[in-house]
């Protein structure tokens, strides 16, 4: 009794190979400035009361993704070792709209921020 199974080709084998690596590849470099994770305030090292200073347009490289850079002058430590100003990069248009002058408190992790709270002015 013979069995007979299907070959795959070299050819196609690379092919699917790249795709893989090159989606894999564009994950990781765009997914790093998401910049909004689900981590409770309590879970991140960062923490700060501030007011929107700047909003500017950034792009991260092989990103088509649209994304700012929000630059926060920081009026209260919450926790961890600030500067006077702190900025982090979000998804434009994503689930936080900023406006300069506004009042947040922002709790980060790395870089990503793991909530914001827009507070009365």
């Amino acid at each position: 009794m013979r069995l007979n199974f299907p070959t795959l080709r070299a050819a196609d084998v690379n092919s699917s190979l790249i795709k893989i690596g090159t989606f894999a590849l564009f994950i990781s470099l765009s997914g790093n400035v998401m910049a909004t994770t689900n981590f409770s305030p309590e879970s991140c090292n960062t923490g700060f009361k501030g007011v929107v200073k700047e909003i500017s347009d950034s792009r991260a490289p092989f990103s088509s993704l649209p994304q700012e850079t929000i630059l926060f002058e920081v009026t209260e430590k919450i926790k961890g070792n600030l500067n006077d100003d702190f900025s982090l990069t979000v998804l434009k248009g994503g689930p936080h709209h900023f406006k300069k002058g506004e009042r947040f408190r922002v709790y980060a992790q790395e870089g990503l921020a793991c909530s914001f709270e827009l507070l009365d002015n």
